[in-house]
């Protein structure tokens, strides 16, 4: 019998649905924390702070995305991701810590919430 033939045979209890892409997983952020640790060990240079900020919000937004937070809290980490990516793009091309700054306030109301994402999303569903 080929494979084909084999597959005729089954009923439709023995098909399986299709495959969903696995978006779920907390290696990810597991690796992007390993990352921002190893950065901040590293910076010294304003450049390099301003690198620390985009890593650190890049986990932040990545693990409220991987918890399945809500998309208020989505929304807003991606607007944090963004200021955080034009704060690095500025301070390269001018040393002003201004925007840096306001990028790290709202980063660390992300990093007061993004745990409570992680959390809720571990205890809901016993990953």
């Amino acid at each position: 019998m080929t494979v084909d033939n084999d597959r005729a045979s089954e009923g439709p209890a023995d098909r399986r649905a299709p495959r969903v892409p696995v978006r779920h997983g907390y290696g990810l952020v597991l690796a992007l924390i390993i990352v921002t640790y190893v950065v901040a060990l590293l910076a010294t240079r304003p450049w390099m702070v301003a690198l620390l900020l985009l890593a650190m919000t890049a986990t932040a937004f990545q693990a409220l995305r991987t918890s399945y937070a809500r998309p208020g809290f989505r929304l807003a980490a991606a607007v944090v991701f963004l200021l955080a990516l034009v704060a690095a793009g500025a301070n390269v091309i001018v040393d002003d810590a201004r925007l840096g700054g306001i990028t790290f306030l709202c980063a660390s109301l992300l990093y007061l919430v993004t745990p409570i994402s992680v959390v809720r999303d571990i205890g809901s569903t016993g990953r």
